[in-house]
């Protein structure tokens, strides 16, 4: 058993190098070994290959109540590399798995491939996750495609019954990819609120800078730069540790307009 642990470790390290010459190997490997950890290598290690083939062993592992949830979760990654068509009912029907994990993995796929195509599922299954880190996933990608007052109104109605900090946090990061996301973000950042939400909000606040539609805004618009500067001052000067440090990441960034 260790020599076989050994073997399939080396090919998941080096799945880029081996793929083409073992792939149909590597597949019959995966299929036919048991062992938690050696079947785990094994899958990582046909990340790089594509098929229908391989597409169809990823599903029976995903489908099957008795795999590892490990197993899943890698399968789930290497299955990402395929085109969104082909895998995407995978990852639509993880978001129902009994592990947290596996969920977290599907939706975190789904909020950076789903199209605008899929919107209306994307708020249907968005509404019924319960694993809020999965629902705040879908909601951003929502948001991320359109602004529906629909969505806008749920997010809103989601955070009016939770509580958890950290779950309120999850949720700061779908509404930060609205429409109004700068003075939702800011009056979080000036709020005296948990470190954890403040923190997210500052975090998300930075990023609106990776958006070049934001930044010819703030380079065109003094008053806007100037509230923006305003705020990135007040978190810098909230004595949080982790506000201070991704605020002092961004200042050494000399393409950020924030001098």
């Amino acid at each position: 058993d260790s020599a076989k642990l050994a073997i399939a470790s080396y090919f998941s390290r080096f799945s880029d190098r081996v793929v083409d010459d073992f792939q149909t190997s590597l597949l019959d490997a995966a299929k036919q070994n048991t062992g938690i950890y050696v079947k785990n290598n094994l899958i990582k290690s046909l990340i790089n290959a594509q098929g229908n083939e391989l597409i169809q062993f990823y599903k029976s592992i995903l489908s099957d109540s008795l795999s590892d949830y490990r197993w899943k979760i890698s399968a789930l990654h290497a299955a990402g590399k395929n085109p969104y068509e082909s895998v995407k009912e995978l990852f639509w029907d993880a978001l129902d798995d009994k592990n947290k994990a596996v969920v977290i993995k599907a939706s975190t796929y789904l909020k950076e491939n789903v199209p605008k195509s899929d919107i209306r599922r994307l708020i249907n299954a968005a509404k019924a996750q319960k694993n809020i880190r999965a629902k705040s996933d879908l909601l951003a990608r929502c948001k991320m495609l359109d602004s529906l007052k629909e969505v806008d109104d749920y997010i809103f109605e989601v955070f009016h019954q939770i509580n958890d900090q950290y779950d309120i946090a999850n949720m700061v990061k779908s509404e930060a990819e609205g429409r109004f996301a700068l003075d939702f973000l800011e009056n979080l950042i000036k709020q005296d609120t948990a470190a954890i939400i403040q923190t997210t909000a500052f975090d998300h606040y930075i990023k609106q800078l990776e958006k070049a539609e934001f930044v010819n805004k703030l380079q065109q618009d003094e008053a806007l730069r100037n509230n923006y500067i305003s705020s990135f001052k007040a978190g810098m000067l909230s004595g949080d540790v982790a506000i201070n440090y991704l605020g002092a990441n961004a200042l050494r960034n000399e393409q950020l307009p924030l001098s």
